[in-house]
């Protein structure tokens, strides 16, 4: 029984802009779909994690770049780990630009300063350089540049933030599970306990400041009318450091999703899309799906004592809905998984449990996973019973108490609309235009 190979495709992206908001038009286009390494309308930090007691523990911090000369404006949205949107915020980048956002300093209300050639006639919040454009987005004025101001005392919450103290309150605690007055007292996470707040992040290009989140009419709409544009110009890294237990010092790449306006394999309705499960799959969006079935490298124990965690962000493939605190979770969670296997390098294999990766973003543990020291996990992230639901996998591998660590994207053997396709007798209209599986693979590894 052989290793899956990582699908690999790297290229140049070519970019015309003509007009500064929406209009792209690449003169070569990439490969839909197979999330490669490539500038995006979309990138998703698939996992964060911030110690909002303790400042030696875990924090993360996002690292976006602009890979043109055209200026761009973005909107981030922040979600629980199971996937309910708490926060939103707009960013400008002009030509060439990059912004930090640190995830501390967020909960704490503090929003990275940029601005547009509008609010900033002097240039000095967001530069630009000689090769860079530098434009005026106008619905952007009053929200750009946001206030955030350093904190009057130390470890005190900034003199003037984005958000008062009290919505500062509720987005802490939606995030580590608590009650919050963002949902008139119920809970939107899981809670560890912990005070850690955790989820994920999507930033996306969009043509104007927005309050709206990609769950709400008008973020996505036909014919260039809505908020996001599919300016496939965006990448970026998140760096996760851990002064404390681990004593680790990560940094993996955000994970691109590129858009296309016009391209079948994002704009059939009813094939899955990245952000389907806000629109009723009907592919307006336009943003690739991310894969189904994805197999990672596992290290466990040996004289190194190393130890794998696996990334693993889901989608819940609907809107999730905040629940009553200490109930049940909501619809559809807990998530199961349609197979997870783990190999040895002597290709000996073990199944888990299908109940290991419930949420809709968490760290897993490698051994609860596989028994061997060295080996492969290969997982198919959609549900038990056969549906197709898109996620995406990395490892990262740690030397206990050491700052020692390195992290591997997951390799890619079949995307969300492959795996809907696949197999698939007689195969549905909206299969007419996806490739097969690149290395052959089906969905079950006995094959």
């Amino acid at each position: 029984m052989s290793k899956s190979a990582l699908i690999a495709h790297s290229r140049w992206l070519a970019a015309c802009f003509v007009a500064a908001a929406c209009w792209w038009s690449p003169s070569a286009q990439a490969v839909v779909g197979t999330v490669d390494s490539a500038p995006a309308a979309t990138l998703l930090l698939p996992y964060f994690e911030t110690d909002l007691a303790n400042p030696n523990g875990p924090q993360t911090t996002v690292r976006v770049s602009n890979a043109s000369a055209t200026a761009m404006l973005l909107h981030a949205t922040l979600y629980t780990d199971l996937g309910i949107p708490t926060l939103q915020f707009d960013t400008y980048l002009t030509g060439y630009d990059s912004v930090d956002i640190d995830m501390r300093l967020l909960f704490k209300g503090i929003v990275p300063q940029t601005a547009s050639a509008g609010q900033d006639p002097t240039d000095r919040i967001s530069p630009r350089g000689p090769l860079s454009q530098d434009i005026n987005f106008a619905s952007c004025s009053g929200i750009l540049p946001p206030p955030g101001l350093p904190p009057t005392t130390p470890g005190g919450l900034p003199a003037n933030t984005t958000w008062d103290a009290g919505t500062l309150e509720a987005i802490r605690a939606a995030h580590t599970g608590q009650a919050s007055t963002l949902w008139s007292g119920q809970c939107g996470a899981v809670a560890h306990g912990d005070n850690i707040a955790r989820g994920y992040m999507t930033i996306d290009t969009v043509n104007n400041c927005t309050m709206r989140y990609p769950s709400d009419p008008g973020y996505f709409a036909p014919n260039f009318a809505g908020d996001v544009t599919y300016q496939n110009v965006l990448y970026g890294t998140a760096t996760t450091i851990d002064r404390m237990q681990r004593r680790t010092v990560l940094t993996e790449n955000l994970v691109p999703v590129e858009a296309w306006y016009n391209d079948p394999v994002v704009s059939t309705p009813g094939i899955q899309t990245f952000y389907g499960r806000f629109n009723g799959n009907t592919a307006i969006d336009g943003r690739e799906a991310l894969g189904t079935v994805w197999t990672s490298r596992n290290m466990e124990g040996s004289a190194y004592a190393y130890e794998t965690q696996f990334v693993v962000w889901r989608d819940p493939g609907q809107a999730v809905s905040p629940f009553a605190c200490g109930g049940a979770l909501p619809a559809p969670f807990p998530l199961t998984t349609r197979e997870v296997a783990a190999f040895d390098e002597e290709e000996n294999v073990t199944f888990a449990s299908n109940n290991l990766i419930p949420y809709a973003t968490q760290l897993v543990d490698g051994a609860s996973l596989s028994p061997y020291t060295f080996g492969i996990v290969r997982f198919d992230l959609g549900l038990a019973d056969g549906t197709v639901r898109q996620g995406y996998v990395s490892s990262r591998i740690l030397r206990l108490g050491a700052y020692d660590a390195m992290t591997f994207p997951g390799a890619l053997l079949m995307t969300a609309p492959q795996a809907q396709c696949t197999g698939a007798n007689p195969s549905p209209p909206m299969c007419a235009n996806v490739p097969p599986p690149s290395i052959g693979v089906g969905r079950d590894i006995q094959f």
